[in-house]
């Protein structure tokens, strides 16, 4: 099974408290886990959600995936970390 990585949508869906780099993604359809989780692929964290319902649910089906169902979220904030190599290591 391929590497994703699940966030409780309690917490993906809270508007942050403190700074920091936040990307916001809104009006998406997203693979949601039975267990009520957000599903990102990979280290990248990418984000497994569309536009399209159809193209969600379609995801659901691939064996190399866990079990899905296509959730409509308003509004889902996703924490970036900064590092200085992003930024040719010259960061002061």
């Amino acid at each position: 099974m391929r590497e994703f990585i699940k966030v409780p949508i309690d917490e993906a869906i809270k508007i942050p408290d403190k700074g920091g780099l936040y990307e916001l993604l809104t009006d998406r359809w997203w693979a949601v886990t039975e267990d009520n989780c957000l599903m990102f692929y990979g280290e990248g964290m990418a984000p497994q959600c569309n536009a399209n319902k159809s193209i969600v649910d379609k995801w659901s089906r691939f064996a190399e995936r866990p079990p899905t169902t296509p959730v409509f979220i308003k509004a889902v904030f996703i924490k970036h970390e900064c590092e200085t190599e992003h930024w040719g290591g010259h960061y002061q």
